[in-house]
């Protein structure tokens, strides 16, 4: 993938045009997302738990993962669209304090509406760990 920057909702983009964005997730975003939605579940809360059942270790919260592509998304739309519709399917557990890239193309545009395509994925591994598809409305 290579890097084009995007200034933020600068200007909405055309079809094929892309956005990245890269963060390390940490125990602070993994802790404020358990403590805003209440999910305490052990894989994404209890190390110990998590190398139990086959994991090495606790599992970064996979809304953190859409909520990446998501922003990579909006990018492109300018500021001008709200998320309609999204789905992900997840291919790899994402492990907390890992570094993920959010690659956004945008697709189809009509009035009104567009749809962009999201692939995260492992910068140090090139591996793919989900993709997300969304349709935005405009306001």
């Amino acid at each position: 993938m290579t890097a084009q920057t995007i200034y933020p909702f600068a200007t909405e983009h055309d079809t094929g045009a892309t956005c990245r964005l890269g963060k390390t997730f940490t125990e602070v975003d993994n802790s404020l997302f358990s403590g805003i939605t209440g999910n305490l579940s052990p894989l994404h809360m209890d190390a110990q738990y998590s190398r139990a059942n086959g994991m090495d270790e606790r599992i970064l919260f996979e809304c953190l993962i859409a909520g990446l592509a998501s922003s990579a998304a909006a990018e492109l739309t300018g500021g001008k669209y709200r998320v309609e519709k999204m789905s992900m399917d997840v291919l790899t557990a994402p492990i907390l304090g890992m570094t993920y890239h959010a690659e956004a193309t945008m697709g189809a545009k009509t009035a009104g509406s567009c749809e962009v395509s999201a692939r995260v994925v492992n910068p140090d591994t090139g591996e793919t760990v989900a993709t997300v598809e969304f349709r935005f409305r405009g306001f």
